[in-house]
């Protein structure tokens, strides 16, 4: 997972233990996509603890070459049919403005489910001073009705 972020331009490279912690102790909210020879790529999340009817979505990368054949959509479907213990209505994601593939991805689910998208809020540049980083907007979309 580290490996596929690092080489993913559009994304912040988080620390090999922030990937570990992920994996083990938010498993229920994360998949992984591989084939026998390669990961093609992960989403990771977690339910947010003061709305737990909503997905938070940390992040989700694909393997350049597994690009352009909805295998994001199919990751974000698996999450959003696992069972919770409270069910989730809503996806949540942070995403900057250049972030195209993120925008679309989102956009394409939104669509998918007829459900609306809205921007609730950003994460302004200058909080993650020193570092020269995008502002991010803060995205819901849902609510989902036939989940489980």
């Amino acid at each position: 997972m580290w490996d596929l972020v690092k080489s993913t331009p559009d994304l912040d490279l988080n620390s090999l233990y922030h990937y570990l912690m992920l994996t083990t102790h938010f498993r229920q909210t994360c998949v992984i996509a591989k084939t026998e020879k390669e990961l093609a790529g992960f989403a990771s999340g977690m339910i947010l603890p003061r709305d737990p009817m909503t997905l938070f979505i940390w992040q989700i990368a694909v393997n350049p070459s597994f690009r352009a054949k909805g295998l994001g959509t199919q990751m974000l479907e698996e999450l959003l049919e696992r069972s919770y213990p409270t069910p989730v209505k809503h996806l949540s994601a942070t995403i900057t403005p250049g972030n195209h593939a993120s925008w679309n991805l989102f956009h394409k689910m939104a669509r998918r489910h007829k459900v609306p998208i809205k921007t609730t809020g950003k994460l302004e540049r200058h909080w993650f001073s020193p570092t020269n980083h995008e502002e991010e907007m803060i995205i819901k979309i849902g609510p989902f009705s036939s989940m489980p």
